[in-house]
C-alpha cells in the first residue's frame, strides 16, 4: 500500500476525499472502541468465577460507545458443572514439596456415597444431565440429553400449557473417586443441580464424618483451617473437570508466615486430570494454614482433605471447601458450641479440640479487625473483647470455647482484607472426637440448590448482622416433586436454625431463596458417634449473562 492512493472511479471518484476522511474516522472510531474493550474486556476476564463470564462492568456504557453501535450480546450459557471430591484416604510415604502421595488401604467400615439431583425449567423439561467421571465417563445419569436446538429455546410452559417445575434425583450413588455432575443449560441459562457426597467410618484412623457440597471449579479460591501439626495430615487435592488445560499457583499462609517454594508457581493440570499435594511439604508443624488457589486457563477444584490422629486415637475427619473470597468482611455461620462438660482440656495433643475462629490476613499491613457473635437470642460478648490485631501475612486463632452452648454466626469487619473460618468439635475424649470446619460464606440470593447429606441430621444455618430478611425452603422429594414452601423470618442480629427432617416427608434435597436485609448459610450436619461436619450451601444459580460488542464495520 502506498501513501498516495490510486484514482477513483465511478461512485468512489464521486465521494472523493469525503470518502477516504470518512473511512479513517470510522478506522479511528473503532481503534479508540478497540481500546475500550481491551480496558473492559480485561476487567471482565479478573471478575469472571467458575469458566463464567462476569460482565457488570458493562452497565454503563461511554456515550461515545453506545454512539458508535456498542450492543449487548448474550452469551451462550455453558453446562452447570458440580465437582464432589473423593473420598478420605490415608496418606502414607512421601510428604516432600510438590509430589503426590501414597495411599492405604481404607478402613473396612468406610462407606461413602453421593446424592446428585437437577431441576426442571418451567416447562418442566429436566436438562441433560448426568454424574461423570473427570475423563467424562458416565457413572449414573439423571436425564437425557436434549437437541440443542430444542434446549436453546425459552420455554416458559409445557406444550399443554402448564407451568411447573420437577426434579430427577439419583440417591445413594457409589464413586469413591472424583465425580462430576454437568447439566446441560436450558432456554440460555444454565441448569439448576447439586449433588453432595457424605463420609462416615467408625474405625481406622479416618473414623470420623465428612460431607461436602460439592462446588462448581473456580479460577480462585482461599480454603482456612488446614493443620499440619504432629497427628494432622492436611491433603490439598486438585482437579480439573473443564475441557482445557489449568495452570496453577499456590500461597500458603501459616501461623508463622507464608511459604516460600518455586513449586508452588506453574502446576500445569490438564483437562480430567488430579493432583494431590501434602501441605506439610510446605509449612510443617503449624496449627493454622490457609492456601489460596489461582488458575489461569480452566477454573478448577481444590479442597483439603484434614484428618486428625491422637496417637493411635483418631480424632475427625473434614473436608475443608473454599469460602468467599477475601475481603474487608466476612460472615462465617454454623460455628457449634458443644457444652462445656463435654469439650476437653485444650492442652498438649487436644489444644485443637475446641471450637476456634481463624482470621487469615495475606496482606503486607497489619489488620485492626472487629468482631461479632449471635446465637438465636441475638448478639453476645466476644471472648476475649470485640477488636483483634491481625498480623501481616500469617493466621491468627480466636478460641471459642467460652461462649455458651449453642450454634452461632461470626460477622468480621477488617481494615485489610482478611478471610475466615472456624472449627466446632464434637463428642469428648472418651465417646471419640470428631470436627467440623465453617468456611465464610457467600451472601445468599435466589435459586441455591442443596442436595440434602445422606445418613445424617440436617440443620440449616442463617445468620444475619442485623436488619430485616426471608428465607424460603422448597423441599424437592425422592420422586422429583417439589413441596410447599417454608418461609423463615429474620429480624436484627441473630442466627436462626432450620431442621430439615421437620419437614413431611423427609426431603433430599431443598431450593433456598433470600429476600430483604443480608442473611448466610450454612449447614450444621450431624451422624452417629459424635459426627459432625459444616458444609456451605453452594452459590445460587447464574442468570443469562452479556457482554458488549462493537458491531461497526
Amino acid at each position: 500500500m502506498t501513501d498516495n492512493p490510486e484514482p477513483t472511479t465511478g461512485r468512489a471518484a464521486q465521494r472523493g476525499t469525503g470518502a477516504v476522511e470518512s473511512r479513517r474516522a470510522r478506522r479511528a472510531r473503532r481503534r479508540r472502541m478497540r481500546k475500550i474493550l481491551a480496558g473492559s474486556v480485561g476487567a471482565l476476564l479478573v471478575l469472571g468465577t467458575g469458566g463464567g463470564v462476569a460482565a457488570a462492568g458493562f452497565v454503563g456504557l461511554p456515550t461515545a460507545a453506545r454512539d458508535l453501535g456498542i450492543t449487548q450480546s448474550e452469551v451462550p450459557a455453558g453446562e452447570a458443572v458440580f465437582s464432589c471430591p473423593p473420598a478420605p484416604r490415608i496418606v502414607e510415604g512421601s510428604t516432600a514439596e510438590g509430589t503426590d502421595p501414597e495411599f492405604a488401604a481404607e478402613s473396612d467400615s468406610a462407606e461413602s456415597s453421593l446424592r446428585a439431583l437437577v431441576v426442571s425449567d418451567a416447562a418442566e423439561r429436566l436438562p441433560g444431565s448426568a454424574v461423570t467421571t473427570l475423563e467424562g465417563e458416565s457413572i449414573k445419569r439423571l436425564a437425557p440429553q436434549l437437541d440443542e436446538a430444542e434446549a436453546a429455546e425459552a420455554s416458559g410452559a409445557s406444550a399443554e400449557g402448564y407451568s411447573g417445575q420437577k426434579a430427577s434425583v439419583q440417591d445413594n450413588v457409589r464413586e469413591a473417586g472424583w465425580a462430576v455432575l454437568r447439566a446441560q443449560p436450558l432456554g440460555g441459562l444454565k441448569s439448576l443441580a447439586g449433588q453432595s457426597r457424605t463420609y462416615r467410618a467408625d474405625d481406622g484412623d479416618l473414623a470420623g464424618f465428612a460431607a461436602s457440597s460439592c462446588r462448581s471449579p473456580s479460577n480462585d479460591a482461599w480454603i482456612t483451617g488446614a493443620s499440619t501439626e504432629v497427628g494432622r495430615t492436611a491433603l490439598l487435592m486438585l482437579a480439573n473437570p473443564s475441557a482445557s488445560a489449568a495452570t496453577i499457583d499456590l500461597d500458603v499462609v501459616g501461623s508463622t508466615g507464608r511459604a516460600d517454594a518455586g513449586n508452588l508457581r506453574g502446576i500445569v493440570l490438564g483437562p480430567g486430570q488430579t493432583k494431590n499435594i501434602v501441605l506439610a511439604g510446605f509449612i510443617a508443624e503449624d496449627p493454622a494454614v490457609s492456601v489460596r488457589v489461582r488458575s489461569t486457563g480452566a477454573p478448577v477444584n481444590a479442597v483439603v482433605q484434614q484428618s486428625v490422629l491422637r496417637g493411635l486415637t483418631p480424632g475427625g475427619v473434614e473436608y475443608l471447601e473454599p469460602g468467599e473470597a477475601g475481603g474487608t468482611s466476612q460472615v462465617v455461620p454454623g460455628v457449634v458450641v458443644q457444652n462445656e462438660s463435654n469439650t476437653p482440656e485444650p492442652t498438649g495433643d487436644l489444644a485443637d479440640a475446641r471450637p476456634e475462629l481463624q482470621i487469615t490476613n495475606p496482606g503486607s499491613r497489619d489488620a485492626e479487625v472487629n468482631v461479632r457473635i449471635f446465637r438465636t437470642s441475638g448478639e453476645v460478648d466476644v471472648p476475649g473483647g470485640a477488636t483483634v490485631e491481625a498480623p501481616a501475612d500469617s493466621v491468627m486463632t480466636i478460641p471459642l470455647d467460652e461462649l455458651e452452648e449453642g450454634t452461632y454466626t461470626v460477622a468480621l469487619q477488617s481494615s485489610e482484607t482478611v478471610v475466615a473460618g472456624a472449627r466446632s468439635v464434637r463428642g469428648t475424649e472418651d465417646s471419640g472426637l470428631d470436627f467440623a470446619w465453617a468456611a465464610s460464606a457467600t451472601r445468599l440470593g435466589n435459586q441455591h440448590v442443596l442436595a440434602v447429606p445422606r445418613s445424617a441430621r440436617t440443620h440449616l444455618v442463617f445468620g444475619s448482622a442485623g436488619g430485616a430478611s426471608q428465607v424460603t425452603i422448597r423441599p424437592i422429594m425422592a420422586d422429583g416433586g417439589i413441596g410447599r414452601a417454608e418461609i423463615i423470618e429474620l429480624d436484627g442480629a441473630a442466627t436462626e436454625l432450620f431442621d430439615v427432617r421437620g419437614l413431611d416427608p423427609e426431603p433430599v434435597a431443598l431450593l433456598i431463596d433470600a429476600a430483604g436485609e443480608a442473611v448466610y448459610g450454612a449447614q450444621r450436619v450431624q451422624a452417629r458417634n459424635n459426627g459432625i461436619s459444616t458444609p456451605s450451601i453452594p452459590r445460587a444459580s447464574e442468570g443469562q449473562r452479556s457482554i458488549a460488542v462493537d458491531v461497526t464495520r
